[in-house]
């Protein structure tokens, strides 16, 4: 197997694992109470939490670094969903949810995905002419959606790459 196969191997990994804990979490949420919140606060819960932020930081790697447009694509769905998710959270342990926010099945103008290219192509460009040595990855694109030209998220962290 080529270094190149390599690295598009481990790339579909990181989305694979990212994918199922988003979806562990999106069901454990779905199943808390938006008026009686403490299955939030959990240590199963907390753990989920913890595991999509750093699976979060993980997607914003391979979107950073991959070169295969399938996979920069599907890595920012990801990070979109894993974002939603995260703020789903956030907002149920401030108690902001309503009944009509607790589902992920939210419909929002779809970019088109030239556009989407284009967009990332100029973030990832920005992102590398900003940080020639690569030391700030962290929070860098965490707006950048498929459906959204200005998402953001005050979500930051350190990255580790350990599975």
């Amino acid at each position: 197997m080529n270094k190149m196969k390599q690295i598009i191997t481990m790339n579909y990994s990181i989305i694979q694992k990212a994918s199922n804990a988003l979806e562990v979490l999106k069901e454990v949420l779905d199943a808390v109470d938006a008026q009686n919140p403490q299955g939030a606060r959990d240590e199963f819960t907390l753990d989920l939490v913890e595991q999509c932020s750093f699976q979060e930081q993980r997607v914003m790697h391979v979107v950073m670094a991959s070169r295969d447009e399938r996979i920069i694509s599907r890595a920012i769905e990801l990070n979109e969903q894993l974002q939603k998710v995260l703020a789903k959270h956030d907002d149920l342990l401030a108690g902001r949810v309503t009944m009509t926010t607790t589902r992920f099945d939210h419909e929002e103008e779809e970019e088109e995905p030239e556009q989407l290219v284009q967009r990332c192509h100029i973030e990832r460009e920005r992102f590398f002419q900003e940080n020639k040595d690569g030391s700030n990855l962290s929070g860098h694109m965490r707006g950048i959606s498929l459906h959204s030209r200005n998402g953001s998220s005050s979500r930051s962290g350190s990255i580790d790459f350990r599975d």
